[in-house]
């Protein structure tokens, strides 16, 4: 009675079942080729027909399904291996680890730690550039989307609060230190030109002796280390006589009292920055008489009498 057998695989041609045969062997498995191509006269009938079937014993089955399909999945990532597809691979992971760790520090850095933003916008940028760059490498090599990056996305946001959570926790640590009030010799003299106070490593204020006679003729105050406004004594008597008002670090208004008077004789807008209006009050009254209209080089090109 002939042993029995079972078809453990079907090729497209007979010298591939041999090779799969001959694996086989090398493992101690017996195996049978079988083809129904009419005793060779018609070779094409392997491909249209059944194909080549190998057969192996029963008992044999699952170690030579192992043994062969170890060796498609070998070829397969032979054949699709690539540099460029190995690039994608690594720019991809990039993105998916840039994006959320660039936006964690920006979130971080908007609690106060302005580096981090700075920091977090050239990551996000950076992962924007590399998204574009592997989509369009993707396209030209005519490859499909790959399966979902879930998983990068939650390393990368990992990633992005334990580095920003350490940068900001170093940062506040160093900047902490610096508490209360320190003074400088700016011209090298021996004697204090300039103070500035400090709370919990934020700038709060600062005073600053500029024709060097002892006494502080321009006065500074900050909120979270910005600038917020300035008091200057043009006249060095100790009495402040213009004031600057700003927003975002940038001058937005200016109000001048001779000697701190209480009556505003000139008033001056800016537009980011630059000088666009001049309203003066001639007769200090406490009304202002005309304004002034400057143009983008602070050039004054027209007078408006104020009704």
């Amino acid at each position: 009675m002939p042993e029995k057998t079972i078809v453990i695989q079907t090729f497209g041609n007979k010298a591939e079942a041999e090779i799969a045969g001959g694996l086989l062997k090398t493992a101690g498995i017996k195996s049978f080729v079988s083809k129904d191509d009419v005793g060779g006269m018609y070779p094409g009938l392997q491909i249209t027909g059944t194909g080549v079937i190998l057969r192996v014993r029963p008992r044999d089955a699952g170690r030579a399904t192992e043994i062969l399909q170890g060796i498609e999945t070998q070829v397969w990532e032979s054949e699709n291996y690539s540099p460029s597809k190995n690039l994608i691979a690594i720019v991809s992971l990039l993105v998916w680890v840039l994006l959320p760790l660039g936006g964690a520090s920006i979130l971080i850095g908007l609690t106060g730690q302005r580096p981090l933003v700075y920091i977090g916008i050239s990551l996000v940028v950076l992962g924007c550039v590399l998204v574009f760059f592997a989509q369009a490498r993707k396209k030209k090599m005519g490859l499909s989307e790959p399966p979902s990056k879930l998983r990068y996305l939650v390393i990368g946001l990992a990633i992005g609060v334990v580095l920003t959570g350490a940068v900001s926790w170093y940062y506040g640590v160093n900047q902490n230190r610096y508490d209360g009030l320190y003074k400088r010799d700016l011209n090298g003299d021996g004697k204090i030109d300039e103070w500035q106070t400090y709370s919990k490593g934020s700038l709060m204020t600062a005073e600053s002796d500029h024709n060097f006679d002892g006494r502080a003729d321009v006065w500074w105050r900050y909120e979270n280390g910005t600038i917020i406004s300035m008091k200057m004594d043009t006249d060095f008597n100790g009495i402040f006589d213009v004031s600057y008002f700003f927003v975002d670090n940038v001058a937005y208004s200016a109000e001048f009292r001779p000697n701190g008077a209480k009556t505003v004789a000139k008033k001056e807008i800016f537009e980011h920055g630059v000088l666009k209006e001049q309203w003066v009050d001639k007769n200090m009254d406490g009304k202002f008489d005309q304004k002034i209209i400057f143009d983008h080089l602070e050039n004054p090109i027209r007078t408006i009498p104020f009704r």
